[in-house]
């Protein structure tokens, strides 16, 4: 199966960008393979530090800390216990 344009385009959004150290609430849930709605959770449970970019309330100013994203990422990892694994 040959990469379509949408595919193509939607590897590229998920590619890191080296520019600014913000990123966009959409390419963080590309990123993290999970909707928008968990991200925007995950946001107001005070999970993920966000900042708001412009004027109004609109979700689409919502940016992330790239460090936070890979804190985040981090976080929710499952890490097996250690008495586990020798019993």
């Amino acid at each position: 199966m040959e990469p379509t344009e949408s595919t193509e385009s939607a590897v590229a959004e998920v590619s890191a960008p080296l520019s600014t150290p913000y990123v966009k609430v959409k390419w963080i849930a590309g990123y993290l393979a999970v909707g928008l709605s968990t991200i925007y959770d995950a946001i107001e449970a005070g999970d993920l530090p966000a900042i708001r970019v412009g004027r109004g309330t609109s979700k689409a100013g919502i940016r992330v800390r790239l460090s936070d994203v890979r804190a985040y990422e981090e976080s929710r990892q499952i890490k097996p216990k250690v008495a586990a694994l020798v019993a």
